[in-house]
Formats: C-alpha cells, sequence, structure tokens
C-alpha cells in the first residue's frame, strides 16, 4: 500500500510515475489500488502511469537497469517505485552478490542523476523478537552533486567551502574500481599534508563484495595509512539490527579502531527518537550517558539531560542478569512471582 500510495499521491501532483514490479502483475496492481480509489488502469492510458513488470529469473542486469529508464525517459516520470527489491534479491543474490549490488547502484545512481525521487521497498523478518533487514543491507553511495544538495539542508556553506578548496569530495564505487586502486586514491588525496580530517562513508558497502580475510586486510591497510599520515577519520558502517544489537561490525574489526560511536534508534511510546553513546576511547575516557540527539539546521545536536529527571544508577550488586541484554534491580522478580503466587493463592486472576 505504500508504493501504491506514493505512486498514487505523484500523479495528483502532476508528476507521472513509472512502477517497476518483480513480484506482482500489473492487472493484479491496479485491481488492489482500486480499492482504495486509485485508478491505475485510467492513469497508465493517460500516459500518468507506466508499469514494467518483469520476472527476475529472467533477468540480466543491463535488462534491469535498461527497462525502467526507457520507461522514464518516455513518460517524463518524476517518480518510481520498485516494488519490492526482495523478490529481485531471492531470484539473483544468492547466484552472483555482486550483480545484484551492480544492477541496484547503477540504477539508483542514474535515476538520482535524472532527479527522480525513488521508493524502494523490501521484506523485513523478524528473529526472536528483533527486527532485522532483510539478507543483503542495501547502500547506495551517493554522488557528488547529491550529497551537497543534501549538504546544504545542514551547512548552508558548503558551497563556499569546496570553492574554497576547505572541503574535497572524493566519489568511489566499490564495485567500479578495484580495491587497490581505491587506496592509492585516497592516499593521493590526503598525501599532501593538508588534509587533516577524512569521512568514510562508508564501509558498509565492501562487507558484501569482499571475503572476510579481504575486507580485514582492506580496512587494517586504510587504517594504518590513515593513521601514520596524522588523519583524523570518521568511518561509518550500517549496523543491520535495527533495535537489539549483536554485534558492532559483521567481520569483527572494531579492535582495530580507536573510538567507536554508536547511533541508534529507540522506540519510545508511539514515537522513533534518535540516541547516541560512546562505546569505546582507547587511551583515554568518556562519558558513559545515552543521549538523545536530534538532526536540525547545522547537523547534529546532542540534547543535554535534565538532572532533576535522571534516574538513579545503582551499583551493579543490586542488579541480576547483568551479562544479559535486560538486567532488572535485585527483588523485581522474585516480587513479581511472589504476587502471582499470592494471587493464584486467594483465586484473583
Amino acid at each position: 500500500m505504500l508504493a501504491q500510495s506514493f505512486a498514487a499521491e505523484g500523479v495528483r501532483q502532476g508528476e507521472s510515475c513509472v512502477l517497476l514490479t518483480f513480484e506482482e502483475p500489473p492487472e493484479d496492481y491496479s485491481e488492489r489500488a482500486q480499492g482504495f480509489g486509485w485508478d491505475f488502469g485510467r492513469w497508465e492510458r493517460e500516459g500518468k502511469l507506466a508499469f514494467v513488470f518483469r520476472r527476475p529469473m529472467d533477468l540480466t542486469v543491463d535488462e534491469v537497469i535498461d527497462d525502467p529508464r526507457k520507461a522514464v525517459e518516455r513518460t517524463g516520470a518524476r517518480r518510481l517505485v520498485l516494488d519490492s527489491i526482495s523478490g529481485f534479491e531471492l531470484a539473483r543474490a544468492p547466484a552472483d552478490q555482486s550483480n545484484f549490488r551492480e544492477a541496484l547502484y547503477r540504477l539508483a545512481s542514474w535515476l538520482t542523476s535524472e532527479g527522480v525521487t525513488v521508493l524502494m521497498t523490501t521484506e523485513i523478518e523478524e528473529i526472536f523478537g528483533e527486527i532485522k533487514f532483510s539478507t543483503h543491507q542495501i547502500s547506495f553511495e551517493e554522488p557528488v552533486e547529491q550529497l551537497v544538495a543534501s549538504a546544504r539542508n545542514l551547512a548552508p556553506d558548503v558551497d563556499d567551502l569546496l570553492k574554497s578548496g576547505a572541503l574535497a569530495i572524493l566519489h568511489m564505487s566499490p564495485l567500479e574500481t578495484d580495491i587497490n586502486e581505491q587506496i592509492i586514491k585516497v592516499r593521493e588525496a590526503i598525501g599532501n599534508g593538508t588534509v587533516k580530517r577524512l569521512v568514510f562513508d562508508s564501509l558498509s558497502n565492501y562487507e558484501d563484495l569482499l571475503s572476510e580475510v579481504e575486507y580485514k586486510d582492506y580496512v587494517y591497510s586504510l587504517l594504518l595509512f590513515i593513521k601514520s599520515s596524522g588523519v583524523t577519520a570518521l568511518l561509518t558502517t550500517e549496523i543491520r539490527e535495527l533495535t537489539v544489537v549483536e554485534r558492532i561490525t559483521t567481520y569483527g574489526t572494531s579492535y582495530l579502531l580507536d573510538n567507536i560511536i554508536m547511533l541508534r534508534y529507540v522506540e519510545l511510546a508511539n514515537t522513533l527518537r534518535r540516541a547516541i553513546i560512546v562505546l569505546k576511547t582507547r587511551g583515554g575516557g568518556h562519558a558513559n550517558d545515552i543521549r538523545e540527539y536530534v538532526i536540525a539546521r547545522g547537523g547534529i545536536q546532542v540534547l543535554p539531560i535534565d538532572p532533576s529527571t535522571a534516574v538513579p544508577v545503582l551499583s551493579l550488586q543490586q542488579y541480576s542478569h547483568i551479562l544479559t541484554a535486560f538486567p532488572a534491580p535485585r527483588g523485581h522478580g522474585e516480587q513479581e512471582k511472589s504476587g502471582k503466587r499470592q494471587g493464584k493463592k486467594t483465586g484473583n486472576p
């Protein structure tokens, strides 16, 4: 329904839309939309909507890109729905993981360069109460133009920084450039000694392309050069779990890092909030508070803690189940069990 609503709202606003579907034929798709008052069939006849329906087992990488591209050019679409990644992923990724990522990367890059807004849907699976994304974590490297456009919302002077040379953006695709060439490019970018900070966004793009040994070697070589150059680096990576986190890095490379900062989503009542915590600082102390942060004009703002509302922290000896994910004050579980026994004894529910 989300994908259909996105397409329908686009048509209402005068933006034609292309629907790229792998699982459901256009007739079924239109029939379901009719139940919500959206006449996809009429919009398709009027040229406001176009379907591209393909069965993923029969597709090549070029067909995945060319079919929606032709539909966008033919209709002048400003929106595209890919519904869903999961259908295409299940068919191609197990056999050829790199081709799957390459197709999505090339398609998203082209659509972004054309100013097309893209909505991609995927299935999520629930495992032991934890919400995880599907098998492959898909993350696309943004072109320089899109990075700059996004940065203007947070830092209005980003164009001046680029013009003055105080800021430079190097765009590399893990799918199109040899891994050794990328290290050489990074060395060339910071080799003149004037660069003091480096942002590498992100390492997640390499996790599905390299073996565990190759990935560790790459990260180790990259960090070794950065440290020897006296450059402060920020490397980002995506955690697959949305809520409960089992491990910080996919291949256990956190020991290579001097500092680790984790950004998390926190569900409170009916809202999703953001939290930040410092997990590690090599050779020094750090705050242990879990702080809320917001993204606003000027960037990330970490909110202060109100001492009057802070919950007192007990010593470890006063907690049970410390090595689990959910420690509780001692006596809390016993009190609940006692209450249940009393209720059963008196006949109360």
